[in-house]
């Protein structure tokens, strides 16, 4: 793991954090998939912002008329890469990736 201590690492972070949130919330409203590794966990739906109230962070979920719960949680401290690599977003925060992919 990225040692916070380390000079620009928290400016990185909040930057991969600001990049990855901006790009999110452009697709809130759309169909994704997200998958989140090593766990191989996949769901499906429309996403939709959640009230982040208590975490300096943003909270996704993703569903039809029954959200899924939080699919995806970013930290804003937490991220340690973000990028849209063939129209997907892969953001890599601690052990987990999350890869959020427009399905429509």
């Amino acid at each position: 793991m990225r040692d916070m201590l380390e000079p620009g690492a928290m400016k990185r972070a909040a930057r991969g954090f600001d990049e990855a949130l901006v790009l999110l919330q452009a697709w809130t409203g759309t169909d994704v998939v997200v998958r989140l590794d090593p766990e191989g966990t996949v769901m499906a739906g429309r996403l939709t912002e959640l009230d982040p109230a208590g975490i300096d962070g943003a909270l996704f979920a993703v569903g039809g008329d029954r959200l899924t719960g939080v699919a995806v949680a970013l930290f804003r401290d937490g991220v340690d890469s973000a990028a849209v690599e063939g129209g997907r977003l892969v953001v890599c925060q601690g052990r987990v990736t999350m890869t959020v992919t427009r399905s429509g």
